[in-house]
Formats: C-alpha cells, sequence, structure tokens
C-alpha cells in the first residue's frame, strides 16, 4: 500500500501512538529524536494536538519548562480528549499534573465524565490513577488513597495488566510513607516485583522505593535503588518525574557523606527550579536545608 500523506490525519495519530509507546518499553534516539522535532504550537487538528500532547510530556520528562504550554495546547478545546481518552490525551494530563496546574484537575475530571459517557472501563481506571496521583501531589491522602484503591478494584475486576498495578502500588506506598506508615507503605510496595523494564510504571516504582527505602534507614539499598533509577532512566532529570537525587542525597548523608550529599541535594534543587513546579521546587529546598542544618 502507498504510505499515507505527511499531512493526513491518519498518520498523525497512528505516529503520535507510535511515539507515547516510548513510556511502555525501552526508547531509542530516533524516536526521541522525532518528538523533539515537535515541541512546536501544534496546528488545529486533533492529530497535531496529539502528537503534541506525546511531545509535551517527553519533554517534561527532560526538565523542559516549555512542556507546560505545549500540554496546554494540545488539550485546548477538549477536543483531544472526546477523540483519545487514554494514553496520548493523559500524556498532555500527567504533565499539567506534575507541573502543579490547575488545569490538570479541569482535564481529569473531563476523562472521568467521558469515561462515564463511553461506559469505559479502561478509561475509568486510568481516570481514577491519575486522579488519585494529583491528589497525592496536592496532599489530600485520603482522596488518593479512595481513587488509587478504586483504580486497583478495576484491575481487578476486568483483568486489566499487571502494568498498571505498579503505578498504584507505587502511588498507594507514597500515600502511606506520607501518613508515617511505613510498615503499611513496604506491603504496599511490594506487591510489585521490579520487573527490570523500561517502562513509565517500573520508573515511578523505582522512585518509591528509593524513597522509602531511605525513610526506613536502608542506606545501602537506598543508594543503590536511586543509582538504579538513574542508570535505567538518564532521560528523565526532572525530579517531578523520577525522584531518586533526594533520597540518594539523605541516604548518602546518614553515612557520612556530607559533601557528596550536598553537591547532589543542590544538583537536585537546579533541576526541580529549571521545572519550576512549586510541588517539586519545595521538597528540593526541604531536602537541602535539612542537609545544611543550621547553616
Amino acid at each position: 500500500a502507498p504510505p499515507l500523506p505527511a499531512d493526513s490525519e491518519a498518520r498523525r495519530w497512528l505516529e503520535a501512538l507510535e511515539l507515547v509507546s516510548v513510556h511502555f518499553e525501552r526508547g531509542d534516539d530516533e524516536r526521541y529524536a522525532r518528538l523533539e522535532a515537535l515541541r512546536v504550537a501544534p496546528g488545529p487538528s486533533t492529530g497535531a494536538k496529539a502528537l503534541a500532547a506525546v511531545a509535551a510530556l517527553d519533554w517534561c520528562h527532560t526538565g523542559g519548562a516549555g512542556a507546560v504550554e505545549l500540554a496546554l495546547a494540545a488539550l485546548a478545546g477538549g477536543d483531544l480528549l472526546l477523540a483519545d481518552n487514554g494514553p496520548v490525551a493523559l500524556a498532555a494530563g500527567i504533565t499539567l499534573i506534575v507541573a502543579d496546574r490547575p488545569e490538570a484537575q479541569v482535564t481529569l475530571d473531563a476523562a472521568r465524565a467521558d469515561a462515564h459517557r463511553r461506559g469505559s472501563y479502561f478509561a475509568m481506571s486510568g481516570a481514577h490513577l491519575w486522579n488519585g496521583f494529583a491528589q497525592l501531589r496536592r496532599g489530600d491522602l485520603a482522596e488518593a488513597a479512595a481513587e488509587l484503591g478504586q483504580a486497583l478494584a478495576d484491575d481487578a475486576s476486568w483483568g486489566f495488566a499487571s502494568l498498571a498495578s505498579a503505578y498504584k502500588h507505587a502511588f498507594l506506598s507514597l500515600v502511606a510513607l506520607e501518613r508515617g506508615d511505613l510498615a503499611g507503605a513496604r506491603r504496599l510496595l511490594d506487591l510489585t516485583v521490579d520487573p527490570r523494564d523500561g517502562t513509565d510504571a517500573t520508573r515511578w516504582w523505582l522512585g518509591a522505593q528509593a524513597r522509602l527505602l531511605a525513610a526506613e534507614g536502608r542506606h545501602e539499598e537506598a543508594i543503590a535503588a536511586a543509582d538504579e533509577l538513574a542508570q535505567r532512566y538518564p532521560r528523565a532529570v526532572n525530579p517531578a518525574v523520577s525522584e531518586w537525587r533526594a533520597p540518594k542525597a539523605e541516604a548518602l548523608a546518614r553515612l557520612g557523606c556530607t559533601g557528596e550529599a550536598l553537591a547532589l541535594a543542590e544538583e537536585n534543587l537546579e533541576e526541580a527550579r529549571r521545572w519550576g513546579a512549586p510541588g517539586t521546587v519545595a521538597p528540593a529546598l526541604r531536602a537541602l536545608g535539612t542537609l545544611r542544618g543550621e547553616d
């Protein structure tokens, strides 16, 4: 069959689905180069917005603050979400969540309403998952636990892939950690075993592992988990989506490596400020201030 024309909507959508797959397997330089070329204001079609949405999430991973405006442009008008209430539209939504933008909740509410209209359990599970994560970032731990618990119940009822469960176990463990329940956090996190793949879910799980190990005082293991995360996901330098520097710095300090810990905490703050979201900058400031002590 002849190739689809470059300006065809079908081609744009197929390319968007191909490119969003970098978050569900190990990416490659060719696809990352194409994603970087898409960091421009999209055209008015849903296919152009789909490409902008997947480019926004990749740009977010690399710490580029321009990803926020690109995500907003992708979601403008609401037609992208109606065309794909799934990984493509959610790529832009997740970018807004980790940017602490109020528009993120508007997108999540629209995704939930659309899932109800369609009667799609798959779309509803995604809405519960990412709304739970958004509430965790906002500090509403009760709502986060309820949303994530419902997403897990959807998985159990409808047999969704174990990939999705890794997100929920990671985020629920962070809810427990924020509540000071280390034993509960450990039980939840251990429901998933590291599949040693290159997926987005495993990145979040490794980040939760590094944080929990540091909180448990298992310093050498926390450093190993942080190094594993950094090594396996070198493109995700944004602390909002790959939190390894802060727990590693905490563990290094506990082991007496103060200089190395401070340098890493300062690097973490620099990356957080480059992204600019208050929910990323504030913990980085707190981590550095804790290490500096009275100074």
